[in-house]
């Protein structure tokens, strides 16, 4: 298991968006919208490579922009894969590649309860320049689960020009159950006009614990019958539902883990509602 260790901090519910933009822009990504009234936040890196194009948009409100996150009590912000973006001059809309792709759902909390804004809710991330994963809890006293969202560009298999190999996967609302969805075709293939789904794999365990007490979290990998085995999302191990709390800690040697429980909304992009992720 390669070190990929997450940090925490915290939040007010209202600030998950902007705090999230803040993190990936420390990390080097760059919001270039030219316009946040209608792009609202485009978001754009070279790559840990330095040779990639990667996009992704985001906003406050929901599929239809309404009941933003950050000035109602909604849970429900949004974002598109939308593979390229030119900015217009400063104050005018730019260009997106995909003009017509969907907005897709971004929960950051598993549930349609409106929860205060104002509420404190404790984060944990990894981010570089090619993706963030984001882990979201709210405060024990409300008994929600936390949820897990991963966006941008995993360890990959294939030719991945420019932003074709972006992913967004979600423990709370997938676009399909057990699939990541992702914004084109492997670089070997003719480009699609739209997004797409692809299956994740993983060698699940039977149980965890087994019969000596022993976690063994696994890896987990994605794909489909005309790519096969795309990519690998890095950051994160799964383990089967049950045999730990929210916030176990594991450990392997010297190393720690903590088990993230989450919540479902709706579907989950995972094999298991029980991920890992490594911490200090």
């Amino acid at each position: 298991m390669a070190d990929i260790i997450f940090s925490t901090g915290t939040c007010k519910k209202k600030e998950i968006l902007t705090t999230m933009i803040e993190l990936m822009k420390a990390a080097g990504w760059q919001n270039v919208s030219s316009n946040p009234a209608t792009d609202f936040f485009v978001m754009h890196s070279k790559g840990e490579s330095g040779d990639k194009n990667l996009y992704m948009q985001f906003r406050n409100g929901n599929v239809t922009n309404a009941n933003p996150i950050d000035t109602t009590d909604y849970n429900v912000a949004s974002y598109r894969l939308v593979g390229g973006y030119t900015p217009g001059s400063p104050g005018t809309a730019g260009v997106f590649q995909k003009a017509t792709e969907a907005w897709r759902v971004f929960y950051v909390a598993p549930t349609t309860t409106v929860i205060n804004n104002e509420v404190e809710m404790t984060y944990y991330y990894h981010v570089n320049k090619n993706r963030i994963i984001f882990v979201l809890e709210t405060p024990i006293s409300l008994g929600f689960s936390p949820v897990t969202h991963y966006f941008g560009l995993p360890v990959s298999f294939v030719s991945e020009p420019n932003s074709r190999g972006v992913i967004a996967a979600s423990s709370t609302y997938a676009v399909t159950a057990n699939n990541v969805l992702v914004s084109n075709a492997a670089g070997e293939l003719p480009e699609d006009a739209v997004s797409s789904t692809r299956i994740v794999y993983s060698t699940l365990p039977p149980k965890s614990p087994n019969s000596a007490g022993i976690h063994t979290p696994v890896e987990m990998y994605y794909g489909n019958g005309t790519e096969g085995m795309r990519g690998k999302i890095d950051g994160l191990y799964v383990i089967p539902a049950g045999g730990v709390n929210n916030g176990d800690i594991m450990t392997v040697g010297v190393k720690r883990f903590k088990a993230i429980v989450n919540g479902v909304a709706s579907s989950n992009s995972f094999p298991s509602t029980t991920l890992v992720c490594q911490v200090p």
